[in-house]
């Protein structure tokens, strides 16, 4: 058939030629080839690119140009908007700590895209899993992957639909988005970081939602929203103007900190977790403001137990300290460690810690402590403690001593 088909048209056929002759008769696959040729090559620019990024935070390139900052560096010398400058630096120090996803990169498996969502929540522990499932996958099928997975998940963790985003569409006339610029500004420098737009969304709502930090005011809890806490699983669902939207256990956790407490067993007057007269005194205290060192802001505050209540925490001033939304958030999640007595604190940066972040014993610390029932920040602060007490020793002895550093059950 395919001799007569040839014929037809005017070809001799012999055998071996065929597919040549159909290739060099149809554009469409020198074109397809050459634009995979490019894709490939631009992610090996990319993987370059932030290799060479590296290289620059570690020299500080930026400041014998006279510039603040690598961000603005690539703003002004790359030509990068300020959310790309900010992507490409978070991915670039990412990959340092994830060499079989950074070289999936180079070789052109994965796209600068797919790698940028895959940097969100791939460990060196979970990274060779992710590359093989990400493979011959779009980055539409990627993002759904990562969507309701979190860092240290691996592609056959279940699923959790609480974390994934929402995406909010709002129209804003120029005067409007002008006023949003001037709340970002200001949030982020009263902050002393720059916000993605969920945090900047959470500081105007709390900020909306919460009382002024005065004296006639400052005895009632900021978490006035309605959440519901399942007492068997003790799963919590926000209410949002009639809707119950799941959210994260550390969420959860974190509400429970300083809330208003009403039992739809048996209805009442509300209970708070906090007496209204100790929570006055810590908040006169700590004048009003969060009191993680460097921390400015006044605004959008909680009293927070420095030992979990379900650990044995009592309401005593002096295991109550006043934290800003931003830092209390990091604190359930996990990356900040706070120890106690109050006013006197003190506050360790996980990520800061050596080899917390990098050791494949201490992952795997944080990862059975888990599995024993520990929360994720109690997790990483007992593994960081056990590491800066006995270094990163092999995986039993650091075990060992995590463990000892876990907070004991309340009796």
């Amino acid at each position: 058939m395919l001799s007569e088909n040839c014929v037809a048209v005017g070809w001799s056929w012999t055998p071996g030629r065929a597919s040549r002759a159909c290739e060099r008769s149809e554009p469409w696959r020198d074109l397809d080839r050459q634009l995979r040729s490019l894709a490939k090559q631009r992610a090996a620019l990319d993987a370059e690119e932030l290799a060479l990024i590296r290289e620059a935070v570690r020299i500080q390139l930026w400041r014998p140009l006279g510039m603040t900052s690598m961000r603005e560096y690539l703003e002004r010398r790359m030509g990068y908007g300020p959310q790309v400058a900010a992507e490409r630096l978070r991915v670039a120090e990412a990959l340092d700590a994830l060499p079989a996803i950074d070289a999936a990169l180079e070789r052109g498996e994965l796209s600068y895209s797919a790698v940028r969502e895959l940097t969100r929540i791939a460990t060196r522990k979970t990274e060779d899993a992710w590359v093989k499932e990400c493979r011959g996958k779009t980055l539409r099928q990627i993002e759904e992957l990562v969507a309701e997975r979190e860092v240290g998940d691996a592609p056959t963790s279940d699923p959790k639909p609480d974390l994934r985003p929402r995406n909010v569409t709002m129209k804003l006339k120029p005067a409007e988005e002008a006023m949003l610029r001037e709340a970002r500004k200001r949030a982020e420098a009263d902050r002393g970081e720059r916000l993605d737009d969920g945090e900047l969304m959470r500081e105007l709502c709390t900020h909306y939602l919460a009382d002024e930090p005065d004296a006639g005011k400052a005895s009632r809890p900021r978490h006035q929203i309605a959440v519901t806490v399942c007492r068997s699983c003790q799963r919590g669902w926000q209410n949002g103007a009639g809707r119950e939207i799941a959210i994260r256990d550390t969420d959860v956790e974190r509400a429970m900190c300083d809330a208003e407490v009403i039992s739809l067993e048996k209805p009442g007057r509300a209970t708070r977790t906090i007496p209204a007269a100790i929570r006055k005194a810590v908040l006169a205290r700590d004048h009003y403001r969060c009191t993680v060192p460097g921390c400015r802001s006044s605004r959008n505050l909680d009293v927070h137990h420095i030992e979990h209540l379900e650990h044995g925490g009592t309401h005593a001033k002096d295991n109550l300290t006043t934290l800003c939304d931003g830092h209390h958030v990091a604190h359930h999640d996990g990356r900040i460690l706070i120890r106690g007595p109050a006013p006197d604190i003190e506050v360790i940066w996980l990520a800061e810690v050596p080899h917390v972040g990098d050791s494949e014993n201490a992952a795997q610390a944080r990862s059975a402590l888990r599995t024993l029932g520990f929360t994720r920040v109690e997790s990483a602060a007992a593994v960081a403690r056990a590491i800066a007490r006995v270094g990163d020793a092999e995986l039993e002895p650091l075990l060992r001593a995590a463990l000892r550093e876990c907070p004991k059950p309340a009796s």
